[in-house]
């Protein structure tokens, strides 16, 4: 964003974060305000929008890998040649099933002259003088809120495609690795494993060997530092209403997925994992039990999420064409073959039944 010279202001808004986001903001010579507490993108809005001066103003997510001076710079182009008032994006990928089957049904149906590749989109360039009219709640959802509110104000809005748009996914055993101080020795196991040096599972083994002396609670107060999307809980809620039996199986160890489970209401007999073994002094010893097969013929993880899923459906008296599959990564092939559906949740390679781009798209094939 510095190197647009049409920009004459950046402000970063740290809502509530728990690393080094401040810090690092700052250093970067950028105005910085941090709420106390994370408030939703709604209240970091306002807060932008509040310490603003421009006549024009551009909101960002800050987690985009692959963002440019050139796509900064298309975003505003409409507004400084005056040929719109709102400026919204959109961005070379698949749409999601909520989007094309939802959203843009809804908007041909409300406003039938409009029609945008991608309503949903997060980020966007506005005249200042529109946000003193535009209501906006504190938490997530308010891009489309922002969006309508215009089309009924009869304001000149243009979409621009920026291309692939990504934005950042960090894997949990990394934000772990740093707070215990073992990045560099993941690393080395991973780019062993890249050259087919190790197994999968002979990396769960090293890292259960690296805790080793930690407890339960050095877990929590790196878990309490992370904020669980609201989506997932509502469709955990809606999917319970629905009488599905819901179970988690992941490569994790038994801390991350247990504290997890309980919090999004996952009884533990519902969840499989490689179980960290602890002393009588609550530390764990560098031990891991698996529950099913150590060394099987499909992979070489610790666990095969095949043999986890059919061991889940027996014991819960489910058949394979009545289970549905959530997951996203390689890790979870096994998985896919052992289920009636399974929807591949933003996946980096082509995986599963179906791609999705939003966890509420799972009550769609829940019906």
């Amino acid at each position: 964003v510095k190197k647009v010279r049409t920009i004459s202001e950046i402000i970063v808004v740290d809502d509530g974060s728990t690393d080094n986001t401040y810090k690092k903001a700052k250093s970067m010579g950028v105005k910085v305000i941090k709420h106390k507490i994370n408030k939703g993108k709604g209240a970091a809005i306002k807060t932008g929008y509040k310490h603003s001066h421009g006549d024009v103003l551009l909101f960002l997510d800050a987690d985009l890998y692959n963002i440019t001076p050139k796509k900064v710079g298309s975003i505003l182009q409409p507004i400084r040649s005056d040929e719109a008032d709102f400026v919204k994006t959109s961005f070379t990928r698949k749409r999601g099933r909520v989007t094309e089957l939802v959203v843009k049904p809804l908007f041909k149906v409300i406003f039938p002259r409009m029609k945008f590749s991608q309503p949903l989109s997060g980020q966007f360039a506005v005249k200042r003088e529109l946000m003193e009219d535009i209501k906006i709640d504190d938490k997530w959802g308010v891009d489309i809120q922002i969006l309508i509110q215009l089309i009924k104000k009869g304001v000149r809005i243009a979409e621009v495609g920026i291309g692939n748009l990504i934005h950042k996914k960090q894997p949990i055993v990394e934000v772990i690795a740093k707070k215990f101080g073992f990045e560099e020795e993941l690393k080395k196991l991973r780019m062993k494993y890249k050259h087919h040096k190790i197994k999968d599972y002979e990396i769960t083994l090293a890292l259960a060997q690296l805790i080793k002396g930690k407890t339960r609670k050095d877990f929590v107060k790196i878990f309490k530092c992370i904020n669980l999307r609201r989506t997932t809980t509502k469709v955990i809620e809606r999917l319970k209403r629905r009488r599905y039996k819901l179970a988690i199986i992941s490569l994790a160890f038994s801390p991350i997925v247990e504290y997890f489970a309980e919090k999004i209401g996952i009884i533990k007999k519902n969840v499989i994992c490689p179980i960290l073994v602890e002393d009588k002094n609550g530390k764990y010893t560098g031990e891991v039990i698996a529950k099913t097969k150590y060394h099987s013929k499909c992979c070489d993880k610790i666990i095969c999420k095949s043999d986890a899923a059919k061991y889940l459906m027996k014991t819960l008296d489910i058949q394979p064409e009545e289970c549905i599959a959530v997951a996203d990564g390689k890790s979870d092939s096994c998985l896919f073959k052992a289920v009636g559906l399974s929807l591949a949740y933003k996946p980096e390679l082509p995986i599963g039944d179906i791609k999705i781009t939003n966890l509420s798209e799972v009550l769609i094939y829940a019906e």
